[in-house]
């Protein structure tokens, strides 16, 4: 499907797929992911993807830096990868 020049396309709306997030972690459906963590990932992925071709550069980490719960009340997070925590509220 073509549109003329005027076409303008509306602003995503997140109805469809909520995402729950705090301030250093967002939930991703079977886990809470590191945003700081996944912000490194991306760079060092872009970084590689506009590097050389060579096969070892083409590699990513699919290790997600999937967040624990810090203790069993589920009140607060921590990064395995980067030791981030953060004390959250609701019912996760």
């Amino acid at each position: 499907m073509k549109f003329g020049p005027s076409y303008t396309p509306l602003p995503a709306l997140n109805i469809f797929l909520p995402v729950d997030q705090t301030n250093h972690f967002f939930n991703i459906g079977y886990g809470w992911l590191c945003k700081h963590c996944s912000a490194e990932d991306a760079e060092r992925q872009h970084h590689h993807s506009t590097g050389s071709n060579a096969p070892a550069d083409r590699k990513t980490n699919s290790n997600l830096s999937l967040a624990s719960w810090k203790d069993e009340s589920h009140r607060a997070l921590t990064c395995r990868r980067c030791g981030i925590e953060e004390t959250i509220s609701g019912s996760w």
